[in-house]
């Protein structure tokens, strides 16, 4: 018999099992080997788990990670099951439980960023309401072993589908958006049901408080995936700097994001910077004033766009609208 329930951090050791099973040591979320992170992550509420149990051996999982407790936007994370107990709903079982957990907590809408090698992951979310809000070209290694999951990307990097899910209200926000992004970004906005006012940008040498502190920025690198994010973490009274942003770039991964925030007057001239730089649109990340950022991509290894696999036909024209975008993008400098 399977019991869906919720994990604790005397769970951890079964979970990691469960993720051998699922992908051997090729998981791109290297965090998910880590028996004491994972256990610290569960205790401190970051992480909420749900598994699918048959006694104590654990056979499926979904998750919600949170910046910090009670934040009302979480990321859902290792949506697995194990081959021989496909095929029996436990994703929707697990996304059931899961819902509930993080509901009682205050969590009111969730990201997603589902393989686009099957649609084990993405059909799920499509049905429940979740909307597609960017395509990451290569976001997961090549190496990636679905066990039980045939692909056929060879060599490739795997693309990855971002969804957004709202189950309540996170507020209207004021957000500043490079103009050549207006017209995809409100459509996404509208599809989410998200109500956005996009104001017009004000021009970096009209600004007042040119020797405002410049904000402070995060990178987390993971060379198990080949990927690095670079994020901003800057109040509204700090600039974003394009000279700190330079200095941290490396060229040197397989994947670079770079999540600019939509919050700040400043992010459309990142964008508009980091497209002179080899970046294009990668996806919406909706969130919270301080959360809510725009990903920009610069892949540098091999992928295979056309064999991403989508469980919407909105997902294929945002896909061909982030390729278009891509070939599009300024000379790098």
């Amino acid at each position: 018999m399977i019991e869906i329930r919720e994990l604790v951090p005397r769970d951890v050791d079964a979970l990691a099992a469960c993720v051998r099973r699922c992908y051997g040591s090729s998981y791109s979320l290297s965090d998910f080997y880590d028996l004491d992170w994972l256990r610290s992550q569960l205790a401190t509420g970051r992480l909420l788990s749900v598994g699918a149990c048959v006694g104590q051996r654990i056979v499926g999982h979904i998750g919600v990670s949170v910046v910090s407790p009670g934040d009302p936007v979480g990321d859902t994370v290792a949506g697995i099951v194990e081959p021989s107990f496909r095929g029996q709903g436990l994703v929707r079982q697990m996304g059931e439980v899961l819902f509930s957990a993080f509901t009682q907590r205050g969590i009111v809408a969730t990201r997603h960023i589902a393989t686009g090698a099957h649609l084990r992951t993405q059909r799920p979310l499509a049905e429940s309401g979740a909307v597609e809000t960017g395509v990451l070209l290569g976001h997961l290694p090549a190496s990636t072993d679905y066990h039980g999951v045939g692909r056929s990307f060879g060599g490739a990097r795997i693309g990855a589908v971002v969804f957004f899910q709202s189950h309540g209200d996170i507020g209207i926000l004021d957000v500043h958006v490079a103009p050549r992004y207006h017209d995809a970004i409100g459509a996404i906005y509208r599809r989410a049901g998200l109500v956005r006012r996009i104001i017009e940008s004000v021009p970096p040498q009209s600004r007042a408080g040119s020797a405002r502190a410049v904000a402070s920025i995060n990178v987390r690198s993971d060379s198990h995936a080949g990927v690095s994010t670079i994020g901003f973490s800057a109040e509204p009274d700090h600039r974003l700097s394009t000279e700190r942003l330079d200095a941290v770039l490396t060229g040197n991964v397989d994947v670079e994001y770079v999540d600019v925030p939509l919050c700040h007057v400043d992010g459309p001239q990142i964008v508009e910077w980091l497209r002179c730089r080899s970046f294009a649109f990668g996806s919406l990340l909706p969130g919270t004033a301080s959360t809510e950022r725009l990903r920009m991509q610069r892949v540098s290894a091999t992928t295979r766009p056309d064999l991403i696999q989508f469980a919407t036909p909105e997902g294929r024209r945002l896909r061909n609208w982030i390729v278009a975008d891509l070939s599009s993008r300024e000379p790098r400098r």
